[in-house]
C-alpha cells in the first residue's frame, strides 16, 4: 500500500496510527487507487472528484561535487552555523547552507 500511495512504510504506519495527517496529494491517490468513497454531510466524495491520480514524483538523488582551492568558510551566527563553499573555475558556483543546532 505504501508503494501504491508513493510513501515510505514508516510514513504509512504514522498515517494509520494517526501520528501524522495525510497530505492532499497522498489522500487524492488513496481515493483513486483504493476506490474510496466517503459520504460526508450528505455529499459523496469519491475518485471521480479528483481529475486524475496525482503522480508520484520520485527524483533520483543528485551528488554535488565542489572543488575549491581554499577551505570552506564556517561561521557561527545567531541562527545557527553558516557553511559557505565557493568553487572557482569555468563557472563560479556558491553553496550557502545554514544549519540550526538544537539545544
Amino acid at each position: 500500500m505504501a508503494d501504491l500511495l508513493g510513501v515510505s512504510k514508516p510514513t504509512l504506519s504514522k498515517y494509520l496510527s494517526r501520528a501524522i495527517q495525510i497530505g492532499g496529494a497522498v489522500l487524492a491517490r488513496a481515493f483513486v487507487e483504493l476506490k474510496i468513497e466517503v459520504n460526508y454531510q450528505g455529499k459523496v466524495i469519491s475518485a471521480k472528484d479528483f481529475q486524475s491520480p496525482m503522480p508520484v514524483s520520485v527524483s533520483a538523488p543528485q551528488q554535488m561535487v565542489f572543488e575549491f582551492n581554499q577551505p570552506c568558510l564556517l561561521k557561527e551566527t545567531n541562527s545557527g552555523l553558516l557553511v559557505m563553499i565557493e568553487r572557482q573555475g569555468s563557472g563560479s558556483e556558491i553553496l550557502i547552507a545554514t544549519i540550526k543546532l538544537a539545544g
